[in-house]
């Protein structure tokens, strides 16, 4: 056997153990893991900024719609903690109450009823209405 030589033994693999296998699947699985525990944790993150806004939003055109209705009232009572009625200048008259979470706007004149519905993220709203001479105190 001139010219050939042969190591015993040493033979050239091709591919991956089984072992090799189950190690990659396994660092794989707790990567895919964090990664998407990561997407989540973002997404509830933008819900709640996008739930904190809507209500900042909500807030500030109750209060723009209260405070002008509040100026233009001649005759304000609260009926109930939860109910405030207004006599406005032009004839109208206006209830602000509380419907679960939300606050309504109702506004009538002699011959049209229009609703306004200002809605919070929070389930339990609770809302009181207050007078004292010409001030209107609203607590959220």
């Amino acid at each position: 056997m001139s010219g050939i030589t042969r190591q015993v033994g040493a033979r050239r693999r091709h591919g991956f153990t089984l072992v090799e296998m189950l190690v990659y699947f396994a660092l794989a699985s707790v990567v895919l893991r964090l990664a998407v525990g990561i997407v989540q944790r973002a997404g509830g993150e933008n819900r709640r900024a996008t739930d904190e806004l809507g209500a900042a939003s909500t807030l500030h055109r109750l209060a723009s719609d209260l405070r002008a209705d509040v100026h233009r009232a001649t005759k304000t009572e609260v009926a109930m903690p939860n109910q405030l009625w207004l006599n406005l200048d032009d004839g109208r008259l206006v209830k602000y109450s509380q419907d679960g979470n939300r606050l309504v706007r109702w506004a009538w004149t002699a011959d049209t009823q229009t609703v306004e519905n200002y809605r919070f993220p929070r389930d339990e709203l609770d809302v009181i209405f207050s007078v004292d001479d010409r001030l209107v105190s609203l607590s959220i």
